[in-house]
């Protein structure tokens, strides 16, 4: 019997899929030193247990699961609100403006699920096949998830009261 070897985890772990865990973890940590320790500790435990992925194709939202599940464990470990960590942005210098601000205001009063799969959508780029996959579901649930979470942060920016709709996201 032949078995399929493992791919070499620096072939997995393209420039794209390292840009988009980075993102990912500053999103989700309360400074950057946080998500520099975050993605350092999740990418070595990606490594470390690189044989228990059994779909290469879907390495990077496995390797977001991992990166979820051990940002939720760091936070009750240290009793932070998710709330507020998940809003931590770096800026690199440059300043935000009114809309980018309430817009961030808006996605803090969203539910933890849905900051969360407005992020990984959005700001991550995963496909609804991703997203499905990392969440255990079917793409077409994730697209109905992913509709909801966009109306909430639609209502939740209304509520704030901005003269700028929230775009329409496809």
């Amino acid at each position: 019997m032949q078995t399929n070897p493992q791919p070499d985890f620096e072939q997995l772990l393209s420039e794209e899929v390292y840009q988009a865990a980075w993102g990912f973890c500053c999103r989700l940590s309360r400074s950057r030193e946080d998500a520099q320790d975050l993605l350092q500790e999740g990418l070595l435990r990606a490594w470390r247990s690189l044989s228990q992925l059994r779909e290469p194709c879907l390495f990077k939202p496995w390797l977001f699961t991992l990166l979820r599940r051990l940002h939720l464990s760091r936070s009750r470990r240290a009793q932070l609100p998710l709330a507020e960590s998940w809003l931590f942005r770096q800026s690199a210098g440059l300043e935000r403006d009114q809309f980018s601000q309430r817009l961030a205001e808006a996605m803090g009063r969203l539910p933890q699920a849905q900051r969360e799969l407005l992020s990984l959508a959005y700001l991550d780029g995963l496909s609804l096949e991703e997203l499905g996959a990392l969440l255990r579901i079917s793409p077409q649930s994730a697209s109905q998830r992913l509709y909801r979470a966009r109306e909430a942060l639609r209502r939740s920016y209304a509520r704030l009261g901005g003269p700028e709709p929230v775009p329409e996201v496809n």
